[in-house]
């Protein structure tokens, strides 16, 4: 028997160090070669880190894991997974890079270890999405995928991908053709954003080389927690009305005697359509604001609808019939911190204020537009709310208690999905120069569940009664 347990403790003790030789070893490699040379920031996603925490959960929860986990696949699926793909679609850390010039992208690269089978793997994949694949005469090839919002480049010895809302192909390939032919990847082992991917064991993380933040999901929750650089200065202390309660609070407090940040807002609103198309000047309107504003939800109100149908007379002419009917709306309470001129004598000089003061450029819900010493509000509702006055050292500051909101909202389609959450909370303040720090937490209705798990099996069993109720 001590023969037995001398073995055994061995065993266990070679299996211990051979997996952390191994871990130690895939960590080492996994930042190798890419992310390209002039990238602002990274993102790692520790794939195996979060297998080994869901697994864990697994084994402490079994009863969930099994009621929500799908049934053993077909034989084709099975086989389908067995197929050497000639890549690792699943590396032990996924790790994802911007670039300074190209806009709202992310940038992925992946090691190929076998380019026939990987030949083979993504011509029958891109084959099955009508997808054709194009020769870049340069030495790689590529491909334009969903829209044009994806796209992937690959040689002989890697893939890199690219996936963006609106993305710009040829700064795309200028990227490709850098990882691809040229090499342009970090290989310094001591370079910041190699540093501090590699430094930091939590399931998601962020850097720019100057400043980190991270995700991770426990049971019940998921945390955020880091720090960003920023060339912006905020208010370490701001002075708030808000309404007690309310079921959604968000407010931001840009300050616009950062007059570097009030231009950026108005170049990125200015390429908005709405403003263009209803004749509004982004400028102006900034310009009649202090760089404050709030959203709450609370509660409900009733708003009276006109109802405009057509039918025909005794005379076969076509008229019009109006009939007024009470719709239930969510109380919505929408502030703009005000500056020395008027908003809303802007806004009805430009049509889109009526008499009533009603903001008419909002088709869903009527919107009273009050102005009242420090704001300018549109509202749902008419009168005023009573307020709660508090200073704060936040100048970004996010609540939200999912239960209290559906029952706001009223959306069938978010109402399973609002069911798996239980609130919110995301703040960010700023106490030293060119750094601001981040705090957050989402927390799930099962405290006992890791909450990445109760999001993933939630959102699929949302998908799949869409899917049922879609059929029927």
């Amino acid at each position: 028997m001590k023969k037995f347990l001398k073995i055994f403790s061995l065993a266990v003790m070679l299996f211990i160090v051979g997996y952390y030789g191994y871990v130690t070893y895939k960590k080492s490699v996994a930042f190798n070669n890419v992310i390209h040379k002039d990238a602002d920031s990274a993102i790692k996603v520790g794939i195996q880190d979060i297998k080994e925490t869901l697994v864990w959960d697994a084994v402490t929860s079994p009863k969930y894991y099994y009621d929500v986990l799908p049934p053993s696949k077909d034989d084709d699926k099975e086989e389908d997974e067995k197929r050497d793909k000639g890549i690792e679609l699943q590396p032990y850390n996924l790790i994802a890079f911007t670039m300074p010039n190209v806009k709202n992208t992310f940038f992925t690269v992946l090691n190929i270890y076998n380019s026939e089978d990987f030949e083979v793997f993504v011509k029958e994949e891109l084959e099955k999405k009508s997808v054709s694949i194009h020769d870049s005469g340069n030495g790689y090839r590529f491909a334009i995928i969903n829209d044009g919002k994806l796209a992937m480049a690959w040689d002989a010895e890697q893939l890199i991908v690219a996936v963006s809302p609106e993305l710009n192909l040829t700064f795309a390939k200028k990227v490709f053709a850098d990882v691809l032919i040229d090499n342009k990847t970090i290989d310094d082992k001591a370079h910041p954003i190699i540093e501090n991917l590699k430094s930091n064991a939590s399931h998601i993380v962020y850097t720019d080389g100057k400043s980190t933040s991270t995700i991770n999901f426990e049971d019940g929750k998921a945390l955020l927690n880091g720090t960003v650089s920023s060339k912006n200065d905020f208010p370490n202390e701001v002075s708030l009305q808000m309404l007690p309660n309310a079921s959604l609070s968000f407010y931001f407090n840009a300050d616009f005697h950062n007059q570097e940040l009030k231009e950026r807002l108005v170049q990125n609103l200015g390429s908005y359509t709405f403003f263009e198309k209803h004749n509004l000047n982004v400028s102006e309107i900034l310009n009649r604001t202090n760089g404050f504003f709030s959203l709450e939800l609370n509660g409900k109100t009733t708003q009276i609808d006109t109802i405009v149908s057509y039918e025909y007379d005794d005379n076969f002419e076509k008229v019009a019939r109006r009939t007024v009917q009470e719709k239930e709306v969510p109380k919505i309470h929408f502030n703009l911190g005000s500056a020395d001129k008027s908003l809303r004598k802007y806004l009805r000089g430009a049509n889109a204020v009526d008499s009533d003061n009603i903001f008419t450029l909002f088709p869903l819900y009527q919107l009273y537009v009050k102005e009242a010493g420090l704001y300018t509000s549109f509202d749902t509702f008419t009168g005023m709310l009573p307020v709660e006055k508090q200073v704060s050292s936040n100048f970004l500051d996010c609540k939200i208690d999912f239960e209290k909101l559906q029952k706001d909202l009223n959306l069938p389609q978010t109402e399973q999905f609002f069911s798996l959450l239980e609130s919110m909370r995301v703040r960010a303040w700023q106490k030293n120069t060119g750094t601001i720090d981040l705090e957050g937490y989402l927390t799930g209705k099962n405290t006992e569940i890791n909450m990445l798990s109760q999001l993933f099996f939630g959102m699929r069993k949302t998908e799949e009664n869409q899917s049922k109720e879609a059929k029927l």
